[in-house]
């Protein structure tokens, strides 16, 4: 009997043909310029097509070089029941530059990427959900490349003083009311929420950057920007939520969410982080979509 021997998903398989680059496969490298990670089924949302032949086609992809599976997603044993996680290659981030679709590096540039790779990914699960229904519902979504081709900065990272503050990722949308920008800051309970006396960074630290450089307006000179800025928090659990609040103090600018670990377990956005409410202490909720609460 003729056994076909199984791809493992893990492994790069040779290339026989040239693959013929067509616009599909640039919204998914786009996509993955835009958000690190990406899981198939965010991809299939972006670039559209039919499911069991965009699946043979981000194979190809991989194949070719193009795109990656981070080695990380492996770690852990129901990887191989979730979707496919994927990022950006040489290859693929070659092609953009060579089409200006590439001018700035939107990833952190961090010692251990395999250390932060879940945070990341959770980074990437959130914005790209909120981009995903953003489409969904008419909105323009402003992304991290397109505000920083506008401003004075060269990546994400704003100035405040001798320090840099660096939020885990950065976007804007436009609706009826107008643009507005969005830093967004992601907590899987890996960071002390007060600073010790020996010092260190803290989460409390980070929200008092986050007030001097709004109420001085430093950011706009920064992003060359009139559009206000808010901070969108995302941390794991309600009562760690809570205590993130009470450290912000009254604020109309910090806006608050939890998201559990196991949210994107199944590899589907999750529009609500769009169309919900977002808590602020001391103000009533916000919806980032600009339709009233």
């Amino acid at each position: 009997m003729e056994t076909t021997k199984r791809q493992s998903r893990r492994t790069r398989t040779r290339s026989k043909d040239n693959v013929q680059l067509s616009t599909r496969d640039l919204k998914i490298f786009q996509a993955l310029h835009r958000h690190r990670y990406l899981r198939s089924t965010f991809l299939e949302a972006f670039a559209g097509g039919e499911h069991t032949n965009f699946l043979y086609r981000l194979r190809c992809l991989f194949d070719a070089g193009y795109i990656g599976r981070p080695s990380q997603q492996w770690l852990y044993a129901n990887a191989y029941y979730q979707p496919t996680v994927y990022e950006l290659d040489r290859k693929g981030e070659d092609e953009l530059k060579s089409r200006a679709l590439f001018t700035h590096q939107l990833r952190r540039s961090v010692a251990d990427p395999g250390h932060l790779f879940h945070h990341d990914l959770m980074v990437s699960d959130c914005i790209a959900s909120i981009e995903i229904a953003c489409m969904q519902m008419g909105l323009r979504f402003i992304d991290a490349e397109e505000i920083l081709s506008r401003s004075t900065l060269d990546r994400i990272g704003f100035s405040i003083g001798s320090r840099r503050l660096v939020p885990d990722g950065l976007f804007g949308i436009e609706s009826q009311e107008g643009v507005i920008l969005y830093a967004v800051e992601a907590d899987r309970k890996t960071e002390q929420l007060t600073e010790r006396e020996s010092g260190g960074s803290s989460y409390d630290k980070k929200l008092k950057e986050y007030a001097a450089l709004i109420k001085t307006g430093a950011y706009k000179e920064q992003l060359n920007t009139k559009a206000g800025l808010l901070v969108l928090h995302i941390t794991v659990a309600e009562p760690r939520m809570k205590r993130m609040m009470t450290l912000s103090g009254a604020s109309r600018f910090n806006l608050f969410r939890t998201v559990p670990f196991d949210a994107f377990d199944r590899g589907r956005p999750v529009p609500a982080l769009l169309t919900n409410p977002w808590l602020r202490e001391g103000h009533a909720p916000f919806n980032i979509s600009g339709k009233s609460s």
